[in-house]
């Protein structure tokens, strides 16, 4: 009898809850910013990092003021997030794969909704890191979007993946 009322009390506040996220997701704003969380403002596109990591902008836009890309170095130093967002597309020349120092070693490549994608790991040739990218083209190659993570280890990696990808679907690009 007990336990039968406890089911039925569980399942009553379970669907209390339910009811009360949906209100709250049809009236509640825009999600805040978690604590957590930084944002890094490009010279066309935002982006969400981990508190505690270190933004490093990299290449200058040609357009605007601002970046078309930046890393963001973890606090231990074992992975660095990615991104190169310019107004149209362009050459990242800041992570250009070096032949002396890496090597190539996956690439793949899709079409889908009018976008070229292209999924791209190097890694060290003395096996210190690897850095994977997903490259994103679209409109005829005009807009460029890439996204990546380096590490030193699959450890690494793994441990900060859900980092990454808050990180990557953080990502907002803005149009002139």
């Amino acid at each position: 009898m007990a336990r039968t009322r406890f089911r039925r009390e569980a399942f009553d506040c379970f669907m209390l809850l339910g009811c009360l996220a949906l209100v709250i997701g049809c009236t509640a704003p825009q999600r805040l910013q978690d604590p957590a969380e930084q944002v890094f403002q490009g010279a066309w596109f935002k982006i969400t990092y981990p508190a505690g990591f270190t933004p490093a902008p990299s290449l200058a836009s040609s357009t605007a003021e601002g970046y078309d890309s930046a890393a963001f170095i973890s606090p231990d130093g074992s992975v660095s997030f990615y991104v190169y967002a310019p107004q149209w597309g362009g050459e990242p020349t800041d992570i250009a794969l070096d032949p002396l120092r890496e090597t190539l070693v996956s690439e793949n490549r899709a079409v889908q909704d009018n976008r070229e994608i292209q999924w791209l790991t190097i890694c060290a040739k003395d096996g210190g890191y690897c850095r994977s990218y997903q490259d994103t083209r679209g409109h005829q190659g005009s807009v460029r979007t890439i996204l990546g993570i380096t590490y030193r280890d699959e450890e690494a990696r793994s441990r900060y993946l859900q980092d990454y990808l808050r990180f990557r679907n953080s990502l907002e690009q803005f149009a002139d």
